[in-house]
């Protein structure tokens, strides 16, 4: 039976374990300690938000709901998933129906439509839904080594992908600049020249006075 945690009580005991402030965790979360402390009072928390705390603070706050201890430390490999589609993708493999879930759960199916479209979840909801399906949600947010080294394949050639782009933007740039230096010398010398001119001119208009 999975237990439901109060995040905020949870929260607060790591950062005051890890020494850190209530301002310092806001700065670090781009937020107000107003914000902050509701979350500190809240029992329950959405998961794209425990998602960004976890990632914040190095620390895969996720595992708080979990029965045992499947996985020993953070790593890389918490990953921010749609949990709509993943509690639907569940059902579908068992043959559950979204209104049997909405039986389960006593809401109307309308309820269950509107979670499955939803990219986010209150934690206690998610506790409910993980024990009448016996299946341990927070857990998903944890990639297996297979799909993380999938995704991490993806990273990569998206990573080069945007190397190469940035490269030949490189070259261009410094193409143009090469350009510009060369246009900027056949200036400084069509200068140098035109002020010889003027020199010129003024010398001999010097000279014109003088024998006037």
């Amino acid at each position: 039976m999975l237990q439901d945690i109060h995040v905020g009580n949870e929260l607060r005991r790591w950062l005051r374990t890890h020494n850190i402030t209530w301002e310092q965790f806001a700065e670090a979360m781009g937020t107000y300690k107003t914000k902050v402390g509701r979350i500190m009072n809240s029992p329950t928390i959405e998961t794209e938000e425990l998602y960004k705390i976890s990632k914040t603070l190095q620390f895969n706050f996720f595992e708080k709901f979990w029965s045992d201890d499947k996985i020993d430390e953070f790593g890389d490999t918490l990953q921010d998933l749609h949990i709509g589609q993943e509690i639907d993708n569940y059902l579908k493999s068992k043959d559950i129906t979204q209104a049997k879930l909405a039986e389960l759960m006593g809401v109307l199916p309308s309820q269950v439509t509107r979670i499955i479209k939803k990219h986010s979840i209150d934690s206690g909801k998610l506790t409910l839904i993980s024990n009448i399906l016996d299946h341990n949600f927070f857990i998903d947010f944890y990639g297996n080594y297979e799909e993380t080294s999938a995704n991490l394949a993806i990273q990569v050639g998206l990573y080069m992908g945007k190397y190469n782009k940035l490269l030949l933007e490189y070259e261009e740039v410094n193409r143009q600049l090469l350009d510009s230096r060369v246009e900027a010398e056949k200036l400084k010398k069509e200068i140098t020249e035109l002020k010889i001119e003027i020199n010129d001119l003024r010398e001999e208009n010097s000279k014109l006075k003088s024998g006037s």
